[in-house]
Order: C-alpha cells, then structure tokens, then sequence
C-alpha cells in the first residue's frame, strides 16, 4: 500500500486539520474534529476563580487551624483529663480551709462564706463606678495575652534580649475603665490587678468575713482584685502560696496544671525575670517543636461563675481567660512548703566558708557541692533514670540517672530553649567571658580534675557533709509533687554563688557553664540534616543540570510519552520493557510529595508547625499542587503506557523534593505574620496562581484533542498555546517560580531553577517533534517562553 500523502494545502475552516488534527503514525492516525480550548476570557475566569477561592481558602483554614477545628477553642498543646471537683456547702458558715490544705487538690467550692459578702452582690461595674473616681495600674496590651510577667530587677534580665513584655500601665477614670471593656477598641485590651487597699478601706469591709480565707497563715497573706475585659488570658504560671479565688462578676476559665507537669511546661529560670511563668504558650501548637515535653502535659479544667471560690494548692500551674467582662478577688497565703525553703536558703553555704584562690575555683568547689547535693537528694528520693537515647552521656554507654539526670532536665526544661534561641547567651561560647569563662571548655583536662580533687578536700574541711544533711533532710520535708521544682531553684541559687552573680553582663552567663560541670556531659542535637540538606540541594540541582543541559542540546529524551518507543539509554539496559497505565504511573509518581510534607507535618513536627502562619501557606501551596498532580491530573489524563523506570525515577525525585521542601518549611524557615503582607509574598502568591491557572487550563487543551482510547498526537490551540507549544509546562515553571518568590529562600529556587531546567528541555523536544511532524504548524509560536525560547 502507498503511503499516505501528507496534505500541505490550507485547511478549510470545516476541514479536521483546522484544529491542527494530523495522524502522525504513532497512533490510530484518524483526524477528530476537537472542540476548542479556553479563551483568554475563560482562562482570565479560571485564575480569578482561583485566586478568590485561595483567599476564601485561607481565611477559613486561618480561622480553622486557629481553633483546632472548634470555634469555641483554641488548638493547644495540652490534654485535659478531668474537669475540677466541684462541691456545694452545707452553708456559708461551713469550714473549709483545713480540709482543702490536706486534700492537696483543686476544689471549687458553692455556698461558701462568699455569699455572706457584700461584694457578692453588689460588685458590679455600675457600683464601682461609683466607688472609685479613677483605677490607677490599669495594664494595656495590644494583645489578649497577659503575660509572661517580667521583673526587671532580676539578674538574669541583663543578659535577656527581651524587653517587659507583659504591659503598659496606665491611669484613667473608671467610668472610661469599664466602658472600654464593655466596648472594646481593636488591638486594645485592659486588665487590673492591684491590693484590695488600692481600692479603699470599703472594699475590704464588702468581703467580709475573710477569716476562713486567712485561716492557712494569717500573718502572711495577702489580698488582690482582678479586673479585666471579655477573653484577655493570664499567662499560664504558678504561685508558691494557697490561692482563694472568688468569682464576684462574670465568668472565668481555669486551666490548671499539677506540680509534676513542670517539664513539660517549661518554667523560666529561678534567676529569669519571668521566673515562675511557663516558657511553653500553651495555646499554640506550633511550640511543640521548641519544647516537645508540652504534648505531655495533662490539664484539669473549670468555668468560675458569680459566688464561685476555687482553691488552688501551691505550685499548681493555672492559665486563665475571662470569659466576659470579669471582677474577682483572691487571697494568697503562704504555704509550708514557702517556710520550709526559706529555711533552705538561709542554710550556710560551705563555699563561703573557704578563702578560694580564684573565680575558676570557687566555681568548681560549688559544682562538686551541687553533684554531692543531688547525690544525696537522689537517694533519698529515689530519682527516675533517663530511658532515651537521646539523654545518653556524652560517651553514649549508659543513661543518664540520678543526680545527672535531675540536673539535665533542669538544663533541658529551664535554660536549653532560650539560650538556643537567643534570649540569653550560652557561657561556653559567649564572647564577652574573662578567663574564668572557659571553665567548662577546662572540665575534661588534667588540670580540672586536679582542681576538682583540690575543691571537694577543701569542702570537707567545711563541712560539706553536715550541709548535705541539712539540706537534704529539709528538702524530705517537701511533697513529692513540689520537691524537685523547690530544689530546681535552690541549685540555681548556687549555680549563681558561684559566678558570684552581679547586676551586669556577662557574669550570670557562666551560670549555664556551672550546669554543665555538675552534668559532665554533652548534650546530643537532632539537627543533624541543618548540614546535609544543602548538599542534597546542590547534588540533585548538579544531576538535573547535567540531565537537561543534554535534554536542551537534543542529546538525550526521556523514554516515556510520545518517546516512550525511541531508543535510549535505558531501553538499552532493557529498563523500559515494564509499563505502567498511564494514570497509575503518574499518581504514584508524584504522590510522594503529597504524602511526605504530610507525614513531617503529622509525625515528625517541627519549628514552625502548629500556628497558622506564612510556612503553613507556603507548604499548602505547594501540596496544591501535588493534590492536583497527583489525583485530578492523573485521574483525567489520557496518556499512553509508561515504562517504570521513569516512574519508579519521578518517585524518588517527588520523595526527595517532598522531603527538601517540607523539612526546610517546617523546621529550617522562620517567617513572621509581617511577611503575609511583603511584596515577595504577595507577588509570587499571584504568580503560582497565573501559573497554577495556566496549567490547568493547558491540560485541559491538551485532553481535548483525543477521544478516549485514542493516541494521536494533534496541534493544540488555544489559550498559551497561541504563543508556545508547551504551555502546560509553562505554566507549571511559573508556578514554581511564584513560589521560589514567595518563600525567597535557596531552596525553592532551586527546586525553580529545577524544573526550569527540565521542563525547558523537555518543551524544547516537543517543539522540534511538532515542527517535524506537522508542515503547518505555526512559524510564529515558541517552544516555552512567549517570544524568546
């Protein structure tokens, strides 16, 4: 038979090949009149269409991720595991005071002595507007958050580079107080706290009797009024007093923590201006990285209303949120557990009993004390030993126990998070340290221990042994809920007598290189791919550029597709003899990037995972992408036979680049809120959509132009494809690029630059196929780029 004569006369506007139909041998050869792709309007449609669902999108996953899923709450960190007994007096002249002291739990309390008050009844805004002509120590946040309390005073602020963060105070009329919480200002919040007495000698007299409140320690106690607008929040944090808290107006929520929680919440140092505030926000997920011990944490749960009285043990963590405009009252007394530790510190050191030579050696003399402390104290108390490896020593041969272990998680819980993130500067590595600075860098030399021997022989001359006693029996005393956390700020206390602690910089640093002496041990990282990522980045942009440098010069194609029965290197090493089905091959190709920033975000955590944030919009951007690849894409594509060895190829690249992408936006980037509104962000926002739309509607084009069933290969027309051949990969390379915008870091140019490369040969391939296959194809049209390639 004769071949078919290829008609080079100008189609006809009703003739098949006007839509660019041409059999090409590679399939059924039939010519199919094809319905015509998007126009510029519909494509204009498509990209607003997606442009306004992203918004909508956004906004709504914001508010969602914001929530955990519930409108009424916010996602947290924490696990509530009860709700606060609750019980109702016989009468309001019931005892109470002793029973709730010895049953050492939180309890709210109904019919109590409050509602024999005045202020039960009475305190209301309207009332104390016509009490108190104006509130002096009004605090204005321009955030709900209250917290964490900060007192300049303390040493360890000359170090920190935070600021008081808790709030501004102010004076201002009460009639404008209360106005203003009942209409609140956007980005204004108010909160009062203050001694019942800065009210007036009435206010004590409207909560009276007060006698039972006072009945744990009289003579050491105090009174205090809250005052605060609908939703403001206390940061979560403990008081080593019985608390009494009384709900006079409105209602209030209590989230309230056990003693033995603190790991998990992260307390400031004993020496930190914000000492006794958890370090942990407990209301966003996205610290689970930063301190992983939170998810741990159990929480008890309770709603105060009017004539309410919760009692709080010692050292019981709370967080607490008004509910609506919100007045209360409490009464702190001190503990035993209060006495019993003053007792502790006033114990004298043995340190300051010996004429020490140096700062280095007195240093050395008070971590032998604090390892002898501990040693005893552990014995004592039976201290638990570390299970995981990562609380290995630093020679990886056993766990760490005992007094070691007491001390790590004293350093991992208190100070390992801010020095690592900057507020307070490390005394190994801290430049401004004298020559007693390099004491711990000294520790595993000859000399140390020399200095070492020398000390502990000083110290027993001292009495370092009736000390540990001392210390020791008194610390039996405590509960075993508090102890450990009393001891923490005692060894703390030490730690700074060494570096004899003064109120300037660079001194209370060294009081981290104290820990490290009584740990004797390194403390192992998990950042370990912080150094190999980049070399993962530049050796797949290597390989791809080698690849595609040949792709562009024609050297080498890609045996899948319309190449898919060409020879190549890989048919001759036979690894093209399996296939795929063409939609099978393209979602388990590429379902790997969909599945491993999942996996890191679900399983693995990290930095910057758990808030909504730009690093959330950022990797939703690119698993958009993915999702559409992966299951719409291959779902609808009509493609031929796929041989497996360029699937099982674009498996390990997605993988890979799934990887790259997902560990670097969830561990390694740091953006703030401020950069939703940065024209980088924004710019390359829009320009993944125009690509993402692009993209879309190529691919569209493209499967119109078969029939199901069919492999003929046609001119498509339409949208971009006016302009280049390969518009679909066009518009997939302007995605990319929008995003290497918007995130404006190394590694998404790369991945770019990447598909830049690739895509850029591959199109160039397909142009040379359409020029050789179809006489008339369009002179003026581009491989890729409109006008210039």
């Amino acid at each position: 038979m004769a071949p078919k004569k290829r008609n080079t006369s100008p189609p006809s506007p009703s003739s098949p090949s006007s839509s660019g139909a041409v059999g090409t041998g590679l399939g059924s050869g039939s010519k199919r009149p094809t319905r015509p792709g998007f126009s510029v309007t519909q494509l204009a449609a498509l990209f607003v269409f997606l442009l306004v669902a992203n918004y909508l999108g956004v906004t709504w996953f914001q508010e969602w991720w914001s929530t955990g899923g519930s409108p009424a709450d916010s996602a947290t960190l924490y696990r509530v595991s009860g709700a606060v007994q609750i019980r109702q007096l016989p009468s309001p002249d019931a005892d109470f005071a002793e029973e709730c002291r010895a049953g050492g739990l939180p309890i709210v309390l109904r019919n109590s002595v409050v509602e024999k008050w005045r202020a039960r009844h009475h305190w209301t805004p309207k009332y104390l507007q016509s009490r108190i002509p104006r509130m002096n120590g009004v605090y204005q946040n321009d955030n709900r958050w209250f917290g964490p309390y900060y007192d300049s005073s303390k040493p360890l602020a000359h170090l920190s580079t935070r600021t008081n963060i808790y709030a501004t105070n102010v004076s201002m009329s009460t009639k404008k107080f209360f106005k203003k919480l009942k209409q609140p200002l956007e980005g204004e919040f108010l909160y009062f706290t203050g001694d019942i007495y800065t009210l007036g000698e009435w206010a004590m007299e409207d909560i009276q009797p007060l006698s039972e409140l006072l009945l744990l320690n009289p003579r050491r106690s105090s009174v205090n009024v809250w005052m605060g607008q609908p939703h403001v929040i206390a940061h979560c944090h403990y008081d080593g007093y019985h608390n009494f808290y009384t709900q006079l107006h409105g209602t209030k929520k209590f989230t309230l923590f056990s003693p033995d929680n603190w790991p998990g919440l992260y307390p400031y140092p004993f020496l930190h201006p914000s000492h006794a505030q958890a370090q942990v926000n407990l209301s966003n997920i996205r610290d689970i990285d930063s301190f992983p011990l939170a998810g741990e944490v159990k929480a008890l749960e309770v709603i105060l209303r009017p004539g309410d009285l919760l009692y709080m043990p010692p050292l019981w963590f709370h967080l607490v949120e008004s509910v609506d405009t919100s007045i209360s009252v409490n009464v702190w007394t001190d503990s035993v557990q209060t006495l019993l530790v003053e007792d502790i510190f006033a114990v004298p050191l043995p340190t300051e009993t010996v004429e020490w030579s140096s700062g280095h050696q007195k240093a050395i003399a008070t971590s032998v004390t604090i390892h002898s402390l501990l040693t005893e104290v552990c014995h004592r108390r039976h201290c638990r030993q570390v299970k995981d490896d990562h609380f290995l020593d630093n020679q990886g041969l056993r766990p760490l126990e005992g007094e070691l272990y007491f001390v790590y998680q004293l350093w991992t819980t208190r100070y390992r998070t801010l020095m690592e993130e900057g507020p307070l500067p490390s005394g190994v590595h801290d430049p401004t340290s004298t020559s007693e600075g390099i004491l711990c860098e000294r520790m595993s030399t000859k000399e140390s221990k020399t200095e070492r021997e020398a000390a502990t022989v000083s110290l027993f001359n001292a009495d370092l042994k009736e000390y540990v006693e001392r210390v020791a029996g008194a610390v039996d005393k405590l509960p075993d809920e508090t102890w450990d956390m009393w001891t923490g700020n005692y060894v703390e206390y030490l730690a700074a007598t060494a570096v004899q602690v003064e109120m300037r910089s660079g001194r209370v640093s060294r009081v981290a290189c104290v820990f490290a002496m009584a740990l004797l041990s390194a403390f192992l990282e998990d950042d370990a791919d912080e150094h190999v990522l980049p070399w993962i980045w530049m050796g797949l942009l290597a390989l791809m550029a080698a690849f595609s440098c040949l792709g562009f010069v024609g050297c080498a194609k890609v045996p899948y597709g319309r190449y898919g029965d060409q020879r190549s290197l890989l048919s001759a090493l036979r690894l093209t003899t399996c296939k795929v089905p063409a939609r099978l091959a393209w979602m388990v190709q590429e379902i790997p990037a969909v599945v491993v920033p999942l996996y890191l975000i679900l399983n693995v955590g990290g930095r910057y995972v758990g808030a909504f944030n730009p690093n959330i919009v950022l990797l939703g951007m690119f698993l958009l992408h993915y999702a559409n690849r992966t299951f719409l894409y291959a779902a609808l594509t009509r493609g031929k036979t796929t041989p497996l060895a360029p699937v099982a190829f674009g498996f390990c690249v997605c993988a890979v680049n799934g990887y790259l992408q997902g560990r670097y936006l969830t561990h390694y980037a740091r953006y703030d809120l401020s950069w939703f509104t940065d024209p980088r962000f924004m710019v390359g926002h829009l320009v993944f959509l125009l690509g993402m739309a692009i993209n879309i509607h190529s691919d569209s084009i493209l499967r119109s132009l078969r029939a199901p069933g069919e492999t003929t290969y046609r001119i498509p027309r339409g949208g971009m494809f006016e302009y280049v051949s390969c518009a679909n990969y066009m518009g997939e390379t302007l995605e990319w690029v929008g995003y290497a915008i918007a995130c404006w870091s190394a590694v998404a140019a790369q991945f770019s630059l990447w598909t830049f490369l690739f895509l850029g040969s591959r199109a160039l391939q397909h142009h040379r196929f359409y020029q050789e296959k179809f006489e008339d194809y369009p002179k003026s049209r581009k491989a890729f780029i409109p006008f210039l390639l």
